[in-house]
C-alpha cells in the first residue's frame, strides 16, 4: 500500500480543500479535525495505516453523533457500527427506496 500513499500523495497537492462545516473524524488516530489542509497528509496516510475503529467511534459519539447510516448493499459497516455504539441508531441505505422520508425507516438489528 506504500505505493498508493506515494500516488495520493501527489494527487492531493492540488486539491481544492475547503474548511469542514463540522468536525471529520480520521480512522487512523480518531482525533476530529476542523482544518482543511492537513487532509493533505492525513487522505493518503489512511490506505497505509490501521483502522482504530472503536476509537472512532467513541468520538463520534462524544461529539454528539446520535445516529450513524450505512449507504451502499449490504449491512457489515452498519453492524460493526452497532457493536462500537450500542446507544446510537444505525441505519442502512442499500437503495433509494431506503431513504427515509419520515422517521420510520427501521434500525439495522
Amino acid at each position: 500500500m506504500a505505493d498508493a500513499t506515494v500516488g495520493l500523495e501527489l494527487e492531493v497537492v492540488d486539491l481544492e480543500l475547503a474548511k469542514p462545516t463540522a468536525p471529520v473524524v480520521s480512522n487512523h488516530d480518531a482525533a476530529a479535525y476542523d482544518d482543511a489542509d492537513g487532509w493533505r497528509e492525513r487522505l493518503p496516510a489512511h490506505v497505509s495505516v490501521p483502522v482504530r475503529w472503536r476509537s472512532t467511534m467513541e468520538t463520534l459519539v462524544s461529539l454528539g453523533a446520535d445516529s450513524f447510516w450505512e449507504v451502499g448493499h449490504g449491512s457489515m459497516i452498519a453492524a460493526l457500527a452497532k457493536r462500537g455504539a450500542p446507544d446510537v441508531t444505525v441505519r442502512n441505505i442499500a437503495v433509494p427506496h431506503d431513504i427515509p422520508n419520515d422517521d420510520l425507516t427501521p434500525e439495522v438489528a
